[in-house]
């Protein structure tokens, strides 16, 4: 079985971001298509979160802020699912944590509640340190990478933007290809 899962761990990848580009312009394209007078008003929709999107977790920092875990290429992947209103699914291994962080002032952001619910299933091999979300106060959303960090400033953890790099994958073949 574990061989089994490392030859498909990178199948697994490029299925997960190429599928998750797809499902959110799904989504976000029906979305728009609504012809109801509510969803022609943009008012009437809040914004989605500051976080909203799906995650590739990428490093996890101790309490200090030195780099414990640097992964983001491994076989099973991490990931974390942030939707339009906070909530939190994130995937480790073979556990799930759940949780949603509060509204987003500026960029300051934290868990409301302040926890994580969590599956507790054995896991075997070796995985990676849990991201502490709970130490989590502020974050820094660039083009394609999210690095989420606790109120002394230091580093909680890093994420890639799975739909951002999927659009840059696909830039990146189109121009290899010439189109």
């Amino acid at each position: 079985m574990i061989f089994w899962l490392h030859t498909t761990g990178m199948r697994w990848l490029a299925a997960a971001v190429v599928g998750g580009a797809l499902g959110l312009s799904t989504i976000a394209g029906a979305e728009s298509d609504s012809a109801s007078p509510a969803s022609a008003d943009p008012s009437s929709h809040p914004a989605p979160h500051a976080l909203a999107g799906q995650w590739w977790l990428k490093s996890v920092f101790d309490e200090a802020g030195a780099a414990i875990w640097l992964g983001g290429g491994q076989d099973e992947p991490i990931t974390m699912t942030v939707k339009a209103d906070g909530d939190i699914h994130t995937l480790a291994a073979c556990n799930s944590y759940f949780g949603s962080f509060g509204a987003a002032t500026g960029l300051n952001v934290a868990l409301d509640p302040p926890l994580m619910m969590t599956t507790r299933i054995m896991c075997w091999g070796d995985y990676p340190p849990v991201v502490r979300f709970e130490r989590i106060a502020r974050f820094d959303r660039g083009p394609v990478e999210l690095t989420l960090f606790d109120a002394d400033d230091r580093r909680v953890a890093t994420y890639i933007d799975m739909t951002a790099m999927a659009e840059a994958l696909t830039l990146a073949r189109d121009r290899e290809r010439g189109e």
